[in-house]
């Protein structure tokens, strides 16, 4: 997740040492990365425009630009700090309900609950950039979304389990072997599958439709062959933490330390601990300047810790009408009219007038409890798609801002954006000790991107075609976004044979040398890709130059 940091560290320098004195801010040339693109920094930019500004137009529009890049800068690591905190207080308890309450075991809950809820940024990336008649850009951030996943995130995780390997049981396995390597092949086919429906450069709409029907024929094989597998899991685990609480009281609580102790971080105002080691003036003023973004969340987010008392009836009971007004803002009641947006309303404060008049008032789960659990689920998924949104909003601002080229967009910023829900969550699981859910999220997140989320792309824009048919380029794909495509497809098959090597041979995760691996896999495909995408790459047939 450093990797936001990292680029624009390297912004905010590269600002200050290459801007001419004797240019104008209306003439930025700013091309020690990519020389002149030909793109005009003028050029409006739908996808620039966040929540809460158009960062395109105010880069464009500042009198300070300098000091506008550090201002963006501060922006996203505070929006990475969010979207981490989102994810390990509020998104993983939920998930981790949901499992227990389906026995779901940990590959058909990666396949389902974290694929759908991680890969909702990738997906609506994908279907954007396909609407808008950019398949370049798709696939780009497709493709350097799955790279970054499964070289980063996995590297990221392997190297938790490493530096942990002395807190976890020695005879413990990190997943199932046969069912990940299952998931890899499923992967590999996908990505076959894209490349024989985009061989020619044109999209049939009978061969996208392969592609979802391919991601409910490996749910169907999960749900096969994961029979009995959430019993089996949830024995070890209490096995362990019996084991545990005899030996090491402090491993036992570990584990479950994010899920129990950020949400009394989070409702310290509304139920303040009594361990006076927890009221220290540290601990009351980083919580004082926290409270804003715990209140934003815990109105709009049902905590799914299962315990319940006062404090969290009031939130419960709060978040329909929380959850009203953030749609409100984030403007997903646009195509409603003002009368059906105050109906909406209306019925949001019955909602939570119900909620707060029919809970218990003692410490058992009101009746209600199980239903809202999957609306924190709806909740979470919104907060981490608008945090995703903006983040991705920034740095494409900084991409225009800087020239940089559409192809290497995809494959580093635009990727990096909306991979970082998936890997928070991934790395958060990890830290819980739910290894297998974690690694089987990693890939099937990107297996649900590219069969479900870009096979919806490619079968809406076919579907609109007077013959089902789109032609993207007259004589196939130009080289300068096939060869990077390629380029970026061997470096995620040998990514995968260094994970199924993993696999056979290292399945306590007790070497250390596989993260290096992974993160010299990535940065190869990222300096050939850099030295191969200098100039922008050609419009395909019916876009609208840009």
């Amino acid at each position: 997740m450093w990797n936001h940091a990292i680029l624009l560290l390297i912004v905010a320098v590269q600002t200050t040492a290459y801007r001419p004195s004797d240019v104008s801010h209306d003439e930025r040339l700013v091309d020690f990365i990519t020389g002149d693109m030909g793109a005009d920094v003028d050029e409006t930019c739908d996808q620039c425009v966040g929540n809460l500004m158009d960062y395109n137009d105010w880069l464009q529009t500042t009198e300070k630009p300098d000091a506008a890049v550090l201002a963006l800068t501060a922006l996203v690591l505070g929006l990475i700090w969010f979207m981490v905190d989102t994810t390990q207080c509020f998104f993983t308890p939920a998930l981790f309900y949901w499992t227990a309450r389906l026995k779901l075991s940990p590959e058909m809950a990666a396949a389902t609950l974290l694929a759908i809820g991680n890969g909702a940024p990738d997906s609506a990336d994908a279907i954007v950039s396909t609407q808008k008649k950019d398949v370049p850009l798709g696939l780009s951030n497709l493709a350097g979304s799955a790279l970054f996943s499964i070289c980063c995130t996995s590297g990221a995780c392997l190297l938790n389990l490493f530096l942990r390997r002395s807190q976890r049981p020695k005879s413990d396995e990190v997943l199932s072997s046969s069912m990940y390597l299952e998931l890899i092949c499923f992967y590999i086919v996908a990505v076959l599958v894209v490349i024989a429906v985009l061989r020619r450069a044109e999209i049939k709409l009978l061969e996208a439709l392969a592609l979802p029907l391919l991601y409910g024929v490996y749910l169907a094989r999960v749900a096969w062959t994961s029979r009995g597998r959430f019993d089996m899991v949830q024995e070890r685990r209490m096995s362990r933490a019996d084991e545990a609480a005899g030996g090491s009281r402090g491993d036992a609580r570990e584990r479950h330390s994010s899920v129990e102790n950020c949400l009394d971080d989070a409702l310290w105002f509304l139920s303040p601990p009594e361990d006076p080691a927890d009221r220290t003036l540290l601990k009351f003023l980083v919580r004082t300047l926290t409270l804003p973004f715990y209140v934003a969340r815990l109105i709009t987010i049902p905590p799914s810790d299962q315990r319940w008392d006062h404090s969290r009836r009031v939130a419960f009971s709060l978040c329909p009408t929380g959850l009203f007004f953030l749609c409100l803002g984030l403007g997903h009641f646009h195509l409603l009219s003002l009368e059906h947006v105050t109906i909406v309303g209306v019925v949001a404060l019955c909602w939570s007038a119900l909620l707060y008049f029919t809970g218990n008032t003692g410490d058992l789960l009101p009746w209600y409890y199980t239903p809202m659990t999957i609306f924190s689920i709806v909740s979470c998924v919104l907060w981490l798609g608008a945090i995703s949104t903006e983040l991705t909003s920034i740095l494409e601002s900084l991409g225009r801002y800087f020239h940089v080229s559409r192809m290497r967009f995809g494959f580093t910023v635009l990727a990096w954006g909306s991979s970082m829900q998936d890997a928070i969550s991934c790395f958060t699981l990890v830290s819980l000790g739910h290894s297998a859910m974690a690694f089987n999220g990693i890939l099937a997140s990107q297996f649900f991107d590219i069969t479900v989320g870009f096979g919806t792309a490619l079968i809406a824009v076919s579907a609109q075609a007077s013959h089902g048919d789109v032609l993207l380029f007259w004589r196939g794909w130009p080289a300068t976004i096939s060869m990077p495509l390629v380029a970026c497809a061997l470096a995620s098959l040998a990514a995968i044979g260094v994970l199924v090597t993993f696999v056979f041979t290292d399945p306590h995760a007790d070497k250390p040398f596989w993260a290096p691996v992974l993160t010299l896999i990535y940065v190869s495909f990222l300096v050939y890709m850099w030295f191969h995408t200098e100039h922008d790459v050609a419009q395909q047939i019916g876009a609208q130059s840009s």
